[in-house]
């Protein structure tokens, strides 16, 4: 009998998050209670206004038609205020920035919009999941840059064999990090801008954990660095920073050409964010502004 399962899944690795809750369940059903360290899903419903703007908007009848894949131009202007506030960085949201049902969303078709199959990217060792994973999804051969104790937990570039440096259409970084809690310095960023550069990658950085820092720690953008939109895009979620995990909204932003090929993707895939979510997202993007 024909097996209903393409290869490629036996690549992916297990689906831990899956594996994680059903191990949960079976614990707690011998009466166990669980401290849950699993998916990291807030354990706080997002702000009043934040819920309110949600209630009001799913009462409006305009809001139940197809959305568009890029992101209403309402909350692309909003993410983009957000970044000048945030990070003194300007965007263009017509072309800047588009909106994802969370990031994973973003993560897991970039390699498909930007690499074809035999291409390679850089990703983290260890690193989220789906950054490997959207690799096998699009035929993309992985390079493993492992982070180590003794580098502060950050790739050492030079090592980066010329061959792969050469051959490969991107590199992805994520600081703060996830699982490590690492960060990254101002001059890590430059110089990793500087990498890129010299051998046309396109620089991904995940920053969804940047409103997760103690003790007067601001995590910053690597947009912030000269010349960085030129060859980077940043990925931002609303779920850790703002408890809207299970709203699905997020956005990448930064090199024009990379966003409109994720646009483009995403045109053929999905048609876009609940509008009602994306009008929750203006306001928690505009309350922070406000409290901050």
């Amino acid at each position: 009998m024909k097996q209903f399962q393409s290869k490629r899944l036996s690549h992916l690795g297990s689906a831990i998050f899956s594996e994680m809750a059903q191990w949960k369940e079976e614990v707690r059903s011998r009466g166990v209670d669980v401290i849950d360290l699993g998916i990291g899903s807030p354990d706080r419903p997002p702000s009043e206004r934040v819920i309110k703007a949600m209630e009001e908007a799913v009462r409006k009848p305009e809001v139940y038609g197809y959305p568009t894949s890029e992101g209403s131009p309402a909350f692309r202007q909003a993410v983009a205020r957000w970044y000048q506030h945030r990070f003194q960085v300007a965007l263009d949201p017509e072309k800047e920035i588009v909106a994802l049902m969370g990031s994973q969303d973003g993560l897991s078709h970039l390699a498909m919009a930007v690499a074809d199959p035999g291409d390679v990217a850089m990703v983290p060792d260890p690193g989220y999941p789906i950054y490997s994973a959207s690799l096998v999804l699009a035929g993309v051969e992985p390079y493993f840059l492992p982070l180590r104790e003794e580098n502060g937990f950050l790739p050492k570039l030079d090592d980066i064999p010329e061959e792969i440096a050469r051959r490969a259409k991107f590199i992805l970084l994520n600081y703060p990090s996830n699982p490590l809690s690492a960060v990254a310095t101002r001059p890590f960023f430059e110089e990793l801008i500087a990498f890129g550069k010299k051998y046309d990658l396109l620089v991904v950085h995940d920053l969804a954990y940047s409103e997760m820092a103690f003790d007067g720690f601001r995590p910053m953008s690597i947009l912030e660095i000269e010349g960085a939109k030129e060859i980077a895009v940043e990925f931002h979620s609303l779920s850790k920073s703002f408890n809207m995990a299970g709203c699905r909204i997020a956005f990448m932003v930064g090199q024009p050409d990379a966003v409109r090929a994720l646009r483009i993707l995403k045109s053929n895939i999905d048609y876009g964010v609940f509008l009602a979510v994306q009008e929750a997202g203006i306001a928690a993007l505009e309350e922070d502004m406000e409290h901050s």
